[in-house]
């Protein structure tokens, strides 16, 4: 497991332990590494809940839980870290909805929230995200029909979902895109 002890390492700045085997819950002692810039314990069996207190490391740039066994909600505290440019929480069991707070993290380029089990829908204020290129949500439990504002990203995957209503995209919020994929869903209508 991780040592809760690893919170004293105040003068962090990158820690990685990606690819291991892990076993046990993520340590709420993290939250005090305030000067860490990136966080990767992807690819162990981590188990628990996300942490609130990852939401007070303000000066996080790069956070990624992928591929663990993670479950429970997505903290809206992580709507705080306003400097986060990557967010990946894929391959876990993170089954409730996307919290409207992370529309806060403007800097965010990357979010990868795929293989899940996420209910609801898409927060309408995804839209005023000036920076997402990369929108990962496929393979979830996602409802709803996707928001008319939804950001000029290069790559949207929004495969294997429960979305449904007429595809909102238009040439001007796909003028950058490179892979848009919706297959999976219950859209209706014209294109």
């Amino acid at each position: 497991s991780i040592p809760s002890s690893i919170g004293n390492l105040t003068q962090l700045q990158r820690l990685s332990i990606a690819h291991n085997s892990l076993t046990g819950p993520i340590p709420s002692s993290l939250g005090k590494l305030i000067k860490l810039t990136h966080l990767d314990l992807s690819f162990n069996n981590l188990t628990g809940s996300i942490p609130n207190s990852l939401g007070s490391i303000s000066s996080l740039e790069a956070l990624d839980l992928g591929f663990n066994a993670l479950s429970g909600s997505i903290p809206a505290s992580l709507g705080n870290l306003t400097s986060l440019i990557s967010l990946t929480l894929s391959q876990n069991m993170l089954n409730s909805v996307i919290p409207d707070e992370l529309s806060n993290c403007t800097s965010l380029e990357i979010l990868s929230l795929d293989r899940n089990a996420i209910t609801g829908s898409i927060p309408n204020r995804f839209g005023t995200l000036p920076n997402l290129t990369i929108v990962n949500l496929f393979s979830n439990n996602l409802t709803s029909s996707i928001p008319s504002g939804f950001p000029r990203a290069q790559q949207i995957l929004l495969s294997n979902n429960f979305f449904y209503g007429i595809i909102p995209f238009s040439s001007d919020n796909l003028l950058d895109n490179i892979i848009l994929d919706l297959s999976s869903n219950y859209f209706e209508g014209s294109l």
